[in-house]
């Protein structure tokens, strides 16, 4: 949110995975542009195996069960998660500011993964989306849901399908 550079100082720049853990996000847009140049252009890559509000089941993975799960035992247990960026917010901001935007698919892929190889990404809290649980309550549904996800999918070498779209979004602001 104060990068350590002059006004107009890049002609471009690139941002991937980042804006949803920032909590004034805003700021952080209102810094890239401060620091872009006349005629540059922001770049942003995402990719879509969800709606494009980060979060909403697009029924594009197997493992989007996995997803409502969490959401559910975090709700009844009163935890409730911190708002994020989303897609449409951070979009709307970049064209406030002035920015018209190009979106182009990269690649379409499916990707295929186990059980247990998911459930080592939660285990080891790869995913930003589970940073914010108070370790006590992380460990505890962790151990529900690892025997949830085993039972749910068929065991720990069940695969499990992800059809993904990497999107490139490219900004020019004049």
């Amino acid at each position: 949110t104060r990068l350590p550079f002059r006004d107009a100082a890049f002609p471009a720049l690139l941002f991937v995975h980042v804006l949803h853990l920032i909590p004034d996000w805003r700021d952080a847009v209102a810094e890239m542009r401060r620091v872009l140049a006349p005629g540059g252009v922001i770049l942003s890559h995402w990719d879509q195996t969800k709606d494009a509000n980060w979060g909403e089941p697009s029924k594009a993975s197997d493992w989007d069960a996995a997803g409502e799960w969490w959401k559910e035992a975090l709700q009844d247990r009163g935890f409730q998660r911190r708002k994020r960026a989303n897609i449409p917010d951070i979009d709307e901001a970049l064209a406030g500011a002035g920015g018209e935007t190009r979106l182009m698919t990269i690649d379409r892929r499916e990707e295929l993964s186990t059980v247990e190889e998911e459930l080592d990404l939660i285990r080891n809290r790869i995913h930003s989306w589970n940073w914010e649980i108070p370790d006590d309550l992380y460990a505890e549904l962790l151990r529900q849901h690892e025997k949830w996800a085993l039972e749910h999918f068929g065991g720990p070498q069940a695969t499990l399908r992800r059809t993904v779209e990497y999107k490139l979004q490219v900004w020019r602001f004049s």
